[in-house]
């Protein structure tokens, strides 16, 4: 949770008043992050899901089957908007393994993956079970170097000197 903070905490300095960005998707959420900021801690992942709804349940045991989990629409190979793409990319260019969820196939896990996190907008990457955000602080965690670093002590991507690893992704249908 504090790398969601200090992430957008971090982006969201750069940006300026009459900037072009500050209807962005990083701008609302940062804003959506800071209004929730004393009931954000008690959705995150690492806490029990809210009910015993078996959507929030499935996602829990989701997020902890795998180093490394994005729920997206559409699949890696063929992403259905450009935030989920922007993911699957810089996933890629760090040759991490994650499992993948087409929130498009299922409207329950799409609702409830924004229940279940507290935020609002989807793809939503998770490693090591602890949410990290969307596609503007995923990508910005890659330039800085955090994400490989992230991914490499989650073991869902190979340490820096081995590069004989291919990636390798799971998309579940159920």
């Amino acid at each position: 949770m504090n790398i969601l903070r200090q992430s957008v905490s971090r982006v969201s300095s750069r940006l300026y008043r009459g900037s072009p960005f500050m209807g962005s998707p990083l701008m609302m959420m940062a804003s959506y992050n800071s209004s929730r900021a004393n009931t954000f801690a008690t959705q995150t992942p690492s806490a029990t899901p809210p009910s015993n709804d078996p959507v929030q349940k499935k996602i829990a045991e989701d997020v902890k089957r795998s180093a490394c989990v994005i729920y997206m629409k559409g699949t890696p190979e063929q992403p259905m908007c450009g935030f989920s793409n922007a993911v699957v990319r810089v996933l890629n260019a760090e040759d991490a393994r994650y499992a993948s969820y087409n929130v498009l196939e299922d409207s329950g896990i799409r609702e409830g993956i924004k229940a279940y996190t507290g935020w609002p907008t989807i793809p939503q990457v998770f490693i090591k079970g602890e949410f990290i955000g969307g596609a503007d602080i995923t990508v910005e965690m890659y330039k800085s170097g955090e994400l490989g670093k992230k991914l490499e002590e989650a073991g869902a991507k190979p340490a820096s000197n081995n590069t004989n690893t291919t990636n390798t992704t799971t998309n579940k249908k159920e």
